[in-house]
């Protein structure tokens, strides 16, 4: 019985993307196949990296949603392809597998999965009742993908993508016993560390599978990323130390005027202008010169043995210090990065000054009474609305009409 990670890579991006996963798997330890579908999207050079990494890969056609109104009311237009991703459905040489998403990353050993059955998922965070489609169990079946294309020809996708298709044609699975409901540590949204930082602080060395949601990726990131700076790090940790002196090779080949050349020279040279935390040693240059320093300073990072003295199946905040401190190539974490247990405020596109500051806030701020300009409107106590918009920005006036007491008759007199 032969089962496998699936990812695919339909870009150069992509493909990046898919050889930092499949280096966090090999580095887990996991027991099971790996293998990459690709499209014509990814250059050559990086489709042999590719064979050389995965157990296997095979070539795939685009399937295109054409659904691109949907798609632009989701802000990603560049979702139409993933219905390419049904393709993993044809991969009938296994008899279970589970697709990965090329943008994950694996932190901890999760070969366990493979003991649940097809379709088992993690909730998606935005509507817990569909499952997210980055992370799912499956059983390859030939049948099966003519019945999600035929399905797709006939209904598309409530989000032009592969995720509202595969909620529609698996539509059962809200109503399934609990052991399709994967835990979140399955598919940790990187974002989700700051909308709920103390649900991290508990749970998050149980996490095993970290997803870069998002229009932005690692290998697209820049100074300002949303994504939390640990799991960056070690992606980076795992690019520059598993991969770089091959893309040096990639990058300076004979035909550097050929397209395909051309593409990996973009890709990488992108890279190495917004990665973070990358040292000038790791720069990727085209001159021959530059190159041979680069290749020797590049494999003192390549043979870091990641496993060897330690334990890197466990996933925590001490431990994962542990792992990049040894790595010796990547720096302390962006400055501009956020810390972990600070949360992005609410965005509110119309919001206005309050007109009845809260009691407590109200105090805090007679210091600047006598700043022109600068007033309260006491002349009539704050209506409902506004003091429903004080609770929603988090301002209640719990030292006056909003306090303890005065809720608690309220409660007690709607109960009489």
């Amino acid at each position: 019985m032969t089962e496998a990670w699936v990812t695919l890579a339909t870009s150069d991006g992509y493909a990046i993307g898919a050889l930092v996963l499949a280096h966090s798997l090999k580095i887990q330890k996991t027991t099971k196949k790996l293998h990459c579908m690709i499209t014509t999207g990814v250059s050559q050079q990086l489709r042999d990296e590719l064979a050389a990494t995965f157990d296997s890969i095979n070539l795939v056609n685009i399937l295109d949603s054409n659904d691109t109104a949907n798609l632009h009311l989701i802000g990603r237009p560049d979702l139409g392809v993933t219905f390419t991703k049904i393709h993993c459905w044809r991969l009938t040489q296994y008899t279970k597998c589970i697709f990965l998403d090329a943008d994950c990353l694996v932190i901890q050993n999760a070969d366990e999965l493979f003991d649940h059955d097809e379709l088992s998922a993690v909730a998606d965070i935005g509507w817990p009742d569909c499952f997210n489609s980055g992370v799912f169990v499956y059983k390859p079946s030939e049948q099966t993908y003519l019945d999600i294309l035929n399905f797709a020809l006939e209904h598309g996708s409530f989000d032009g993508g592969d995720q509202g298709l595969l909620n529609q044609f698996f539509k059962g699975w809200r109503d399934k016993p609990p052991a399709f409901r994967l835990p979140f540590i399955y598919n940790m949204t990187s974002g989700a560390i700051y909308t709920y930082a103390a649900a991290f602080k508990k749970y998050g060395a149980q996490v095993k599978i970290v997803h870069f949601l998002g229009p932005v990726k690692p290998w697209q990131q820049s100074s300002d990323s949303v994504h939390y700076s640990e799991h960056l790090d070690y992606w980076w940790s795992l690019f520059k130390s598993r991969l770089t002196s091959n893309l040096v090779t990639l990058h300076v080949s004979s035909s550097p005027s050929s397209p395909s050349s051309q593409r990996v020279t973009e890709i990488i040279t992108a890279i190495t202008t917004t990665a973070p935390s990358l040292s000038s040693a790791t720069i990727f240059t085209t001159t021959t010169a530059t190159t041979t320093a680069n290749a020797t300073a590049v494999s003192s990072v390549t043979n870091i043995p990641f496993t060897s003295g330690q334990d890197t199946s466990k996933y925590g905040r001490r431990s994962m210090s542990a792992i990049l401190s040894h790595s010796g190539g990547v720096n302390p974490p962006n400055p501009l990065c956020m810390p972990v247990f600070r949360c992005i405020p609410p965005v509110y596109g119309a919001w206005r000054p309050l007109r009845h500051p809260p009691t407590h806030l109200a105090k805090q701020m007679t210091l600047f009474s006598l700043i022109p300009g600068v007033s309260f409107d006491q002349s009539s106590p704050p209506t409902d609305e506004e003091r429903m918009r004080a609770w929603e920005v988090g301002h209640p006036d719990y030292l006056g009409a909003d306090a303890y007491n005065n809720i608690q008759k309220a409660i007690d007199h709607a109960l009489k």
